[in-house]
């Protein structure tokens, strides 16, 4: 009897290999990561990945740059997965990146732009 070839179970985190890193340098203290902002460019949109500490601590915050983006030129069909991630179709432009890290800084003092 042949035995059965094992299938590795689909891995969320290829879709940032499909794609271009761009990351928006909002940093957090302590955390131990290089940002709390990750852009990720996909084919058709962009996701954006926030890190757990604004995930946790920042969930309302997270909810109204989802609001924010929305009302952006060539954003559409944003969703919403979970706190950590918002996803939308359209053309990440600089004035989108640059407005979102204007936007987090003017709410969260801890955040520094690089």
């Amino acid at each position: 009897m042949e035995e059965a070839e094992e299938i590795e179970p689909d891995d969320s985190r290829s879709r940032v290999d499909q794609g271009t890193e761009s990351t928006i340098t909002l940093n957090g203290p302590g955390e131990g990561r290089k940002s709390d902002i990750n852009v990720v460019e996909s084919p058709g949109g962009f996701e954006i990945w926030y890190s757990d500490r604004l995930a946790r601590d920042h969930q309302d915050l997270v909810d109204q740059s989802a609001d924010w983006l929305e009302d952006q030129l060539g954003v559409l069909n944003l969703g919403q997965i979970d706190f950590n991630v918002l996803i939308a179709d359209g053309l990440l432009t600089d004035e989108v990146k640059s407005g979102l890290a204007a936007w987090w800084d003017a709410r969260v003092d801890d955040l520094k732009l690089e």
